[in-house]
This record gives C-alpha cells, sequence and structure tokens, in this order.
C-alpha cells in the first residue's frame, strides 16, 4: 500500500484553502493534507512534521510567498516548492524563480494542480533516496560557465541582437536551458501549449528577462561543479555533440527540437551529482576508469539510483515539459520500446551510441535502426558524428 505524500496549503484567505482541500479530498488516500493561513504558521507547522509539497500563495500579509518559499528552501531543501500567484510582473517573476520549483496561475486549474502533484509524487516513488530529494530539492540553479553567460550578456546588452544569435549562444549550454524552459513554461506568462524549443523559449521571453536570468545564473556560473573527476570542458562537448547529431537524426519530424533540448540535457544527472554529490559521482567515476567501462555500467555496478534518474527527478521538480523529460528517461531503453517509426527518445538514443563511436553493427542494432526509418542514413549519420567529435 502505498503511503499518502503530505502536502501544506499556505494562503491568507481561508476560502482559497478550503478549495483546494475541497479538491484534494477525494485523492486522500494519496496526499494527506495540511493547511495554514499565513507564512508564519506555515513555518511552525514545518518544524513540528515532515511535507513532501508546499503549496504557496504569493500575496500574503507580512510575509509573503517569495519570502516564506526562501526560508523553506534552506531549511527544508527536500520539499517541492509551488507557488500560487495571479502576478504576472517581471519583479515578482524574479524573486519567485530563485525559491520555487512550479509557478501556478491562481486561480488554478484543478486538472494542471493535480497533474502536478502526481508527476510529484511519481518522481519520489521513482527515487526513495532522501540524500536526491534534499540535493536536488535545494538547487535553484546548475553552473554555468562564466564565458557563455559573459557572451549572452554581451548580446543581451546590443540593441540589435537577434533572437536565432541568443539562441545558438544558450544551446552551448545546458544549465541555460534548462533554466530558460523552467521560467518560460511558468504559469508568468501563461501560455496555453508546453515550450520544448529554445528559439521560442527566447522569444517569449524577451531580451530584459533573459538579461535578468543571466544575470542571476552568472553568479552560480562562478560556482563549478566539486567532484574533483567532473571533466567541464568533456561534459560540454559530449552534451552538445549528441544534441546536434539528435536534431539531425530526427530532421524533418515534429519532436526534432524536443529530441535536441532532451539529448542537450540528457546527462544532466551527472552535473546535479558532481554539484551536490560530489562524493557519489567521484567513486562512479573512479569505478569506471578503472574498470574501463561506462559511467552507467559503473552505476549499476555500485547499485546507486543512476544519473539519469536524477536528472529527470530534477526536471520534473522544475516543471519541464513532459515530452522532453520523457525523452530522456526513455532514451536508454529505446530499442526495447515497442512501434515503429522515430520518436524523440530513438534521437537521443541514436546520437549518443553515435557520438559514442558505437557502429550499430549486431543484427539486433540493424533490425532497430530499421524499425525506426533511419538504417539507410546509417553512413550520413556516424559521418555527422564524426564531425562533431573533430569541430
Amino acid at each position: 500500500m502505498t503511503t499518502a505524500r503530505r502536502v501544506l496549503l499556505v494562503d491568507d484567505e481561508p476560502r482559497i484553502v478550503a478549495g483546494l482541500q475541497r479538491l484534494l479530498r477525494p485523492h486522500r488516500a494519496l496526499w494527506d493534507v495540511a493547511v495554514a493561513t499565513s507564512a508564519h504558521d506555515a513555518l511552525a507547522m514545518l518544524e513540528e512534521r515532515s511535507f513532501d509539497v508546499i503549496v504557496s500563495d504569493m500575496r500574503m500579509p507580512e510575509m509573503d510567498g517569495a519570502a516564506f518559499l526562501k526560508i523553506a528552501r534552506e531549511k527544508y531543501p527536500a520539499t517541492m516548492r509551488i507557488v500560487l500567484s495571479g502576478q504576472t510582473d517581471a519583479s515578482a517573476a524574479q524573486r519567485v524563480v530563485p525559491v520555487a520549483h512550479q509557478f501556478l496561475s491562481k486561480p488554478t486549474d484543478p486538472a494542471v494542480l493535480l497533474e502536478t502533484l502526481r508527476r510529484v509524487a511519481d518522481t519520489r516513488n521513482e527515487i526513495a533516496d532522501p540524500r536526491v530529494h534534499a540535493a536536488v530539492g535545494g538547487i535553484d540553479a546548475l553552473p554555468s560557465r562564466p564565458s557563455i553567460c559573459h557572451e549572452l550578456l554581451e548580446l543581451v546588452s546590443s540593441e540589435d541582437s537577434a533572437v536565432d544569435a541568443l539562441a545558438r549562444v544558450i544551446q552551448r549550454e545546458p544549465a541555460i536551458v534548462l533554466k530558460l524552459l523552467q521560467v518560460v513554461n511558468s504559469s508568468f506568462f501563461g501560455l496555453r501549449r508546453r515550450i520544448c524549443s529554445v528559439v521560442e523559449a527566447v522569444t517569449y521571453l524577451g531580451t530584459e528577462r533573459l538579461k535578468n536570468l543571466v544575470m542571476s545564473l552568472s553568479i552560480v556560473g562562478s560556482l563549478p561543479p566539486r567532484a574533483t573527476l567532473f571533466d567541464t570542458e568533456a561534459f560540454h562537448r559530449h552534451s552538445l555533440a549528441v544534441a546536434r547529431v539528435a536534431r539531425v537524426v530526427a530532421a524533418g519530424c515534429e519532436s526534432a527540437e524536443t529530441s535536441f533540448v532532451a539529448a542537450l540535457l540528457h546527462d544532466v544527472g551527472k552535473l546535479v551529482m558532481a554539484s551536490t554529490m560530489p562524493e557519489i559521482y567521484d567513486e562512479v567515476a573512479a569505478r569506471a576508469a578503472e574498470a574501463r567501462t561506462s559511467f552507467e555500467e559503473a552505476e549499476r555496478e555500485l547499485g546507486g539510483f543512476g544519473h539519469v534518474k536524477v536528472g529527470a527527478c530534477l526536471l520534473e521538480l522544475w516543471g519541464l515539459p513532459f515530452p522532453v523529460v520523457e525523452a530522456i528517461v526513455a532514451q536508454q531503453r529505446a530499442p526495447s520500446i515497442d512501434g515503429a517509426g522515430l520518436r524523440s527518445w530513438d534521437a537521443v538514443h541514436v546520437a549518443h551510441r553515435l557520438v559514442e563511436s558505437d557502429p550499430f553493427e549486431s543484427e539486433e542494432d540493424r533490425a532497430y535502426l530499421e524499425r525506426i526509418g533511419v538504417r539507410d542514413r546509417l553512413p550520413e549519420l556516424l559521418a555527422e558524428a564524426r564531425e562533431e567529435l573533430l569541430s
């Protein structure tokens, strides 16, 4: 029997919390609901018991949602933080982005809230290790290379900066892409669909908001990953190479941009581990080097939770579009997933193996490539991967 997850609803308007309680009542087997009508009451409750999720209003007297969630992040990093807000101004967004995992409009769509909570529960059930929840929950941004942040700041400060030029630079930095998609898919922009394209995200965000975002990330970017065996440049070269090859693999498909973003972020769990769990990362990396095997195989030998799951946990928390998260999670087992036709996880899987110089020589491999419709393109794709490795 699944234990009910604990959710704390915080709002100074009693009718709002009563409405949220009614919404969750039919799901009480899954959610154990507590309410607080002020940030101070909520902090007192957090001291007494642990919660899996906080759903807080933004505008509250004495202490607003941003100030409250900042304290909650510092004291209880493993707890997911969702903010409800009717505000859409840039200043409100800038205060909330560093302290909330997700942002929902107020009044909230019941279906959206329930789906958000369901995905939280699924993620928690997938990785039970409290170290992962605390490490991932306490992250507000991942390290970005200072050189990329500096280049972006110069671009956004120029009056004639083109969206395509900005997107080309951003696409070279997984940490900025991740934060960009988190922000633009929040309720502050009121979009009716989820955005997976970097170009679209830059267009919707606008130059001024993008500048503020990059400035905040440049501070984090000055703090490199703490794992001694993590090679920052190798990580970025590999991520970008796989992303570019995945875009070629998926050329002509609707999922081409989703494939590119998922491929760019497919190893972001390594960056999370190197930044927040350096001892665990170094243990896996040392085993992989000693046994001359892959990082993934070393993780399996050590019985770890796996960097793919860690990355997916962060993406779920930050509310990235489900197709991106799904592609990252499914790419490792893509050949075993039934169905013909190329899907985004296939593009990521194929690109990753090609960049790792896997020639797809077995009969099973060739049958898989035939099933997804890219077998005849294998020479072209191998050449693309070699070019990326040499660039």
